[in-house]
This record gives C-alpha cells, structure tokens and sequence, in this order.
C-alpha cells in the first residue's frame, strides 16, 4: 500500500501518477465502549488522531498492533518533535506512542508458512532480486536438511515435504516451479496433489496443466476437485471445461462452487449458464454472490436480471457491488437506471468509473450526461477513456467533440479505436476525418471496417472514395465487404453498381446480402431482378423475403408480381408480410378483390399489414366495390373502420346485400354490426354480432364476438365506441 499503491492505480486507471493521491494509513489498537446507538471503539478514534502525523504513503501503527507485527516488520519510533507543525490532532493521550512501518523482517520469512504471500509482496514492490535470493536461501537449507531425512522421525520428514511444498508455490513462474519440482523429486521427496495442483496452476497453457494431470495419474496420485477444477479453469473453450467436468465426474470426484463458477464463466450464453445453475442446486452445492452476479451479467434483459436478484435475496446474499452498475447497464431507461444509482446511494456505496460510463449511456441528452461527468468527477471519480470517448460520441457538434478529447489527453488518457471512430463521425469533412485517423494511427491505434465506412459515406466523388482506399492501404486495412456495400449505395445506376461488385470480386471478397439489397433496390425491371438472383444463388446467399420482396415490386401488375412469387416460393423462399406487402403494392388493375382474396386464404400466413395495403389500394383507385369486399372479410382492421365509419350508408347498404349469401352472410353480418356499433346504434349492431357470432362457430371469432356484445349496453347508449 505504501509502496506501488498510486503508481499501480495509475497504470490500472491510465492516468498520470500525480492524478493518484497518496495514502496515510495509521492502525491503531483499543477497546469497545457501550454507547446508546451501539459501540464506539477507540481503536477507530486513536487511528483517526494517529492519521494526522502520517506522512504521505506512511504506515503508522501503535503499541497495541506493534506487538502483533514487530515479528514480521523493522518498526521506527515516531519522534513528534520532528514532524512538521501541521501534522499534529488536536488532542493527543499521555502515553502515545506511534511507530512507522518500515520493511519485512526477513530473516524471519523462511520459516513462514506465507512465503508465497512474502515473494510476491517483494516483487511487487520492485524487490524481484531480494525475493529470488530470499528463495535460494530457502532452498539451500531445504537441500541441507533432504540429505539428513533417513534418519529423523516421520514428523520431520512431513515437515520437510511440506517446505519443500511451499517452495515450489513461492516460484515466480512455470519454469521455476517445473525446476523446483525436479529438484524435489531427485532428493526423494515424493510429491503428492497438492504439489501437482500447483503445478497445474502455474502451468502457462492447458496442455502443460493436463500433462501434470496426466503425471499425476500415472505415479498413483489421485487427483481431487482442486485438481480438476485448475484444469477446468484453463481450459481454451467452453467444450474442452465440458470435457474435464465429464473427466471429473467419472473418476468419482465431487465438483464444488469452484468448478461450477469456471463452467458458468465459460458458458457462451444465458441459458448454459443458466442450466449449470440448475445442475449445481440439484447437488446441493451453494451459489456465491459472483456467481449470482455473472448470472446478472449474462442475463438477456432486465426481468430476468431482476430475477436473480430476487433469488440472492430470498437466500440472504449481500448484492455484490459489481451488481448495482450492471443492473444500470441491463436498465431499458434512464429512469430505471437513476433507480439504481439511488440505491447504491443509500446502501453507502461509492459510485466509480463504471457507474459514471453507465449513467453516460442511458442519459437522455448531451446536457444530462455532461451534469453527470461533472457532479461525479467532483466525488472523486477519476473517468477512463471509455468516459470520453462516451462524451465524444454524445458531443452535439465537432467543436465538443474536439474538447472531450482535448481534456481526456491532458489527463495522460491513451486514445482507443473508439476515439477515433467518434472523432471521424463528428469531423466536418472528408479532410477533418482522415487527419484523426493520421494522428491516432500514429499513437498505435489499429483502424477497422468501423473507421472505413464512416470515411466512405464523407467521401463524395470517385477521387475521393479512391482517396480514403489508399488511406486505408497505406495503414494495413484493405476493405470487406461492408465498406464496398457503402460504395455501392452510391452508384447511380445498375451498370456503375455492378461495376463496383467486379472489384469486390477481383478483391476476394464475395458479395452478402446487403450486396443484393442494394443491386435489387437498382433495378427497374423483375428479368434483372430474377438474373441478380441467379447470381445471388451461386454465391451462396440465402434468398430471404426481403430480397423477394424487392424483385416481386419490379413486377409491372398483380398478375405478374404472383407469378414471381410463385418462382420464389419453388426457389425455397418464405411468404411473410413483406412478401404480401410488396405484391399487394402493385398495379391491381382487373384483379378483383375476391380474385384477390381467394389467392390470399390459400396461404398459411396471412398477414393483417398486408389486406390493410390490399384494401388501401382499392381505396386510392375508387373502387368501392372492391375496397368494401375486403373490408366485409375484415372489418375489424383499423382502415376497415376509417372507411365505415366515413362511408357508413354505402358501406351498410352494401354489406346487406350479402346477409343471404351462404358464404359471406355471416361476414356481412359482423361488418354491419361493427359499422352500426361504430355509428352508435348499438341496439340493431347487436342483433347482427349475434347473428355473426351464431355462424362463427367455435374459435377465436366467437370468444371476441362474445366479449364484445357483453360490453355493449342493450340500450344502445354506448354510440360511437372505436374498436
């Protein structure tokens, strides 16, 4: 804490070390005192006094911790005389006595069953060669020993085993371990699980780590759930940690809450993780609150976010703290997520970086996030990157886009392809853009299809997109298909687009299906569509209702866009709306609307969206007669009510013309009764829903129909009701 503390959050934070302030650390000793509102220890009020003579990143303990540390750390009595004038509290015991935490003891370490805990400590604090020669000592009275072992008790032999033991797990690495390790087995020491589980740990691939299992197995050492569960956790892919569970089950050891969180880390999605979960409680094993928070992060949405919060309250887990700024981001507004922010408040919780990045992303506007920048910057909130790069995407014009990056740069903040990428959508021009991605290049930033496309859409003339590609080549980034899809939304015309689709071709890059979108979106006529499809095939894109959709609306007539959905239909594709909605979008000159009708209730899928731009059609060419048909076999469509209700007397009269026909008088009875009903005469609308509702037989139909009649007043003084 005292030695690397600010310079390790610095290169944490990528801030610059004097942006950390330094620490001063005092812990003090003393006894509880019973107070009304519960007990007030005077360890907390001696270490606050004790604090105020600390120097900067300075530990001060007094004589009631010297006791319990003067074994491990040289210690420095505090001369008060010598400290500066400013560093005294106010009021100060007779006998106080403090001592400044200098260094490890470390002629006492080797003996210590925390070496391990000692050498990183040395190394961490830029001691590597005093933690190496600590370890070489360790290891030359180990070897001292090993060659007198024949001849001492059992207990000793355990003791030096276990030294032996600690060794190997104090190594810095794999190699040094791996060497140890030899070492140990040469003087006789045999090694046993718990030796291999290090081993295994320290190994620096999957490989080396099964290999030890491998060894393990072979000399007759059983592996245990620390065994497997180290494999497990190195384990590339979530199908390899799959494998050593099988493996692990097998040979009869019972996993624990270890292994379980390694699968559900590695799980690729919510519902594998989920499913671990379910497993690990049917064997009794105990979720912990990280895995409920990764259950929290994996969830798909808020709801079931909020589910496995409620379960980690129902079995008295403390929410994690992680877990208050991912149920911010799962938020689906910023209300939700203010409604966290709040809790978090009121659970005492200091916001950090994460939470302000989250607030960024939910907040409505630019003003709001700014505010949120500023109230948590003043509470000591020290933003990253991703802060800025938020804020840059959020500017509202070029010149505040310009200053967020500006103060993230002052404050010694590495730029991130997402700078840049904000930086090129905020610039003016072609020219602005391609000098962001000169400077930030030249920083070490490596450009993408992300920072291409933007540059593509600046670029107006074929000079220019011929500028932007040798740009792009010249820094290593040749373009893929969703730049050359920019390009080709561009081109004017089909002959200058299929242009574009050969250079893609000579580029290696095969088109999508966005390629054909845009080829399709160009063409005038259905045979250039069926050819382009041709080609599509060939290139292996399945053909959606989309792209038929976009063929079937080159058709000159009705007639002509159902033969082309009828080819399409037999090439493999699916009849959705959009299918519909683009044959109905046609010229409908001598097709009746039964004609119509008939084709549509062959089809399994029969869209409402899609009569609605049938009946729309009729409407806008005036005939009436046919427009009226269709409202008849759906008058509960929003436009079938617009057109009843604003030609109710034609509309009426020509419903009743069918009451006596077998097969659409029950049709025409429900479209009169809505009409009436919708006109206000609910007492004659009634006998006809009635009349409908008989014919309807059981089904949908009837159950809407019932429910309507019942919320009709027989009076007939709910009039005008919308549907």
């Amino acid at each position: 804490m005292s030695r690397r503390f600010r310079s390790q959050l610095a290169k944490m934070a990528a801030v610059p070390v004097d942006n950390v302030p330094s620490l001063r650390i005092s812990i003090c000793g003393g006894k509880g005192t019973k107070k009304r509102s519960g007990y007030v220890g005077t360890s907390g009020i001696r270490a606050t006094r004790a604090n105020k003579y600390c120097l900067p990143n300075e530990v001060l303990v007094d004589e009631a911790v010297r006791v319990y540390v003067c074994d491990d750390f040289d210690l420095e009595l505090v001369d008060f005389a010598r400290r500066p004038p400013d560093l005294k509290p106010e009021h100060v015991e007779d006998d106080y006595r403090l001592y400044s935490l200098k260094d490890l003891r470390l002629e006492n370490l080797l003996e210590s069953d925390l070496l391990p805990i000692y050498r990183f400590t040395l190394s961490e604090t830029g001691r590597e060669a005093k933690a190496h020669e600590l370890l070489m000592e360790l290891e030359k009275r180990l070897n001292r020993e090993t060659q007198r072992l024949s001849d001492r008790p059992s207990e000793t032999q355990l003791h030096v085993a276990k030294r032996w033991s600690i060794l190997l797990n104090s190594q810095p690495d794999y190699e040094q371990a791996r060497r140890v390790f030899e070492r140990m087995v040469s003087e006789g020491i045999e090694p046993n699980v718990y030796v291999y589980s290090m081993l295994m740990n320290k190994s620096a691939t999957f490989g080396e780590a099964r290999a030890w299992l491998s060894e393990m197995e072979r000399r007759g050492v059983e592996p245990n759930v620390v065994s497997y569960s180290t494999l497990l956790a190195k384990a590339p892919d979530y199908g390899a940690a799959v494998d050593c569970f099988s493996e692990m089950c097998d040979a009869g050891v019972r996993p624990n809450d270890k292994t379980y969180g390694c699968l559900l880390a590695k799980s690729p999605d919510y519902e594998t993780a989920k499913a671990w979960m379910d497993q690990m409680s049917l064997n009794g094993v105990e979720p912990t609150s990280f895995m409920y928070a990764g259950m929290v992060i994996k969830s798909p949405d808020y709801a079931t976010a909020m589910q496995w919060l409620d379960a980690m309250e129902k079995r008295g887990i403390v929410m994690p703290t992680p877990a208050y700024s991912m149920m911010m981001n799962k938020s689906t507004d910023y209300e939700t997520a203010l409604a966290w922010y709040e809790s978090m408040r009121r659970s005492r919780i200091r916001p950090d970086v994460f939470t302000l990045n989250m607030l960024l992303e939910k907040a409505p506007d630019y003003p709001t996030a700014e505010a949120w920048v500023t109230e948590l910057t003043g509470r000591h909130v020290v933003p990253d990157i991703v802060t800025f790069n938020t804020m840059i995407k959020r500017s509202p014009d070029n010149r505040n886009a310009c200053d967020w990056y500006e103060k993230a740069r002052a404050l010694g903040l590495q730029p991130t392809l997402h700078t840049l990428i904000a930086l090129v959508y905020h610039s003016l021009g072609l020219d602005e853009a391609l000098d962001w991605m000169d400077r930030l290049v030249a920083e070490g930033i490596t450009i993408d299809t992300r920072v291409v496309q933007p540059l593509l859409h600046l670029a107006s003339t074929d000079e220019s997109i011929e500028r932007v590609r040798r740009k792009a080549k010249s820094v290593g980034f040749h373009l893929d298909v969703a730049c050359f899809n920019v390009i080709l939304r561009k081109t004017p015309n089909l002959d200058e687009a299929h242009k574009v689709v050969d250079d893609m071709r000579r580029s290696g890059i095969r088109p999508d299906e966005n390629t054909y979108q845009i080829l399709l979106r160009l063409t005038t006529d259905c045979e250039s569509g069926v050819w382009i499809l041709d080609s599509m095939e060939r290139d292996g894109v399945v053909l959606t209702p989309e792209i038929g959709g976009l063929v079937i609306r080159n058709a000159t007539n009705y007639r002509q866009g159902l033969d082309l959905l009828n080819r399409l239909r037999r090439r493999g594709m699916a009849i959705t709306a959009t299918v519909w909605d683009s044959l109905f979008h046609l010229d409908l000159t001598g097709v009746s609307a039964q004609e119509l009708l008939e084709t549509f209730v062959k089809e399994p899928m029969r869209p409402r969206q899609a009569m609605q731009s049938a009946i729309s059609k009729y409407r806008i060419q005036e005939r009436w007669d046919d427009c009226l048909f269709l409202v008849m076999n759906y008058p509960f469509l929003a436009i079938s009510l617009a057109i009843m209700r604003k030609r109710f007397e034609p509309s009426c009269a020509y419903f009743r013309t069918f009451l006596d026909d077998p097969k659409q008088g029950h049709n025409a009875a429900y479209a009169l009764g809505l009409a009436l009903h919708a006109a206000g005469q609910d007492k004659e609308a009634i006998e006809y829903l009635r009349v409908a509702r008989d014919g309807a037989g059981l089904g949908a139909r009837q159950e809407s129909l019932d429910k309507l009649i019942d919320s009709i007043s027989p009076e007939g003084t709910t009039g005008g009701n919308d549907l």
